[in-house]
């Protein structure tokens, strides 16, 4: 993806649609992005301004505590034990699609919440090992 599509399908598109509904201002929220090139370029730094969307100063190198990681990560195991079967290989773009939905519906959700709920236990670890490696 590149600065342009970035700043026109993902920014204009889907997140200042999202900032303006939040209660208050544009400004009480901030984004949280990596150092990705597409994330800090001229262009994307400029519609921000302009629509008054804040970005986190968020370190370039810090450890990824998002739950949603551990949870593609489970969808990928999924589809991978999935896909491994001949019979149940999607065959084009809408059948992939359907097993990943399928698929993401059956993940473990109880499993999900338990992450979620232990944000502070990780956050905490991070810390004590200011900002290295966790099990997580």
């Amino acid at each position: 993806m590149n600065t342009t599509q970035f700043t026109y399908k993902i920014l204009e598109a889907y997140l200042t649609p999202f900032v303006y509904i939040l209660p208050g201002v544009p400004e009480d929220h901030e984004t949280i992005e990596d150092g990705l090139g597409v994330h800090i370029s001229v262009l994307a730094k400029k519609f921000r301004g302009a629509y008054a969307i804040v970005r986190s100063h968020w370190p370039p190198s810090s450890p990824d505590l998002n739950p949603i990681e551990n949870v593609w990560h489970m969808l990928k195991v999924r589809l991978r034990k999935r896909i491994s079967s001949p019979a149940k290989r999607p065959r084009n773009v809408e059948e992939l699609v359907e097993a990943a939905q399928e698929e993401w519906e059956r993940l473990d959700w109880g499993a999900v919440n338990k992450m979620i709920e232990n944000m502070g236990k990780r956050i905490q670890k991070v810390i004590k090992r200011r900002g290295g490696h966790t099990k997580f």
